[in-house]
């Protein structure tokens, strides 16, 4: 929540961080680990702040990640939004995500599957209450797994946003600088 103190406005904060405590409900389960024939990981990072898929072999995915026994990206399969409630620390030199912290293949994710935290919109304006939307299929400019504050549909680049249900944003708010967005789930989806 945006805070003024002498005159300052003080940013959302980080992506992936929980923004208020009163019944956050966090689930840790360990990231799903694909490795090709030569032993080398095919399976994304999980950065703070994404949203996240279970797996039928009781692991996660990054939403829009693809592979063997990875499950659609769809919002059945919706686990909620990876949080850095235990990990703190950024992960270095491990994937294209080395500045924020992510969650590596193999590791421990924690997932907050109800409560608040902040993620990052690639679209549209927040409002007060407003759905907080998923891109499941790409645009020109939208990845899948991105999360927006345009409606449900079509968005402005082609890309296919769903709404996530139960989650709304928690104020209109918005980082100019970072695209940080507070928001809440409010029921929790899956197991």
């Amino acid at each position: 929540m945006p805070v003024s103190v002498i005159g300052r406005n003080l940013g959302l904060g980080f992506a992936g961080k929980v923004s208020r405590n009163p019944y956050n409900k966090i689930n840790a389960r360990m990231v799903k680990s694909i490795l090709d024939g030569n032993g080398a990981e095919t399976q994304p990072v999980i950065p703070f702040g994404t949203a996240v898929l279970t797996n039928t072999d009781n692991t996660y995915s990054k939403f829009g990640a693809s592979g063997s026994g990875v499950s659609a990206s769809t919002m059945a399969n919706f686990a909620g939004i990876a949080v850095s409630e235990v990990k703190q620390g950024m992960t270095y030199g491990y994937g294209a995500n080395t500045t924020t912290g992510s969650y590596e293949p193999g590791r421990p994710c924690d997932v907050l599957q109800m409560g608040t935290t902040t993620v990052i919109v690639q679209s549209g304006t927040p409002v007060a209450n407003g759905q907080l939307g998923i891109v499941t299929v790409a645009g020109t400019a939208l990845a899948v797994g991105d999360f927006t504050a345009e409606a449900a549909g079509t968005a402005t680049d082609g890309a296919t946003v769903i709404a996530v249900t139960g989650a709304k944003f928690t104020s209109g708010k918005i980082d100019s600088a970072t695209g940080i967005a507070e928001v809440v789930l409010l029921t929790q989806l899956n197991a």
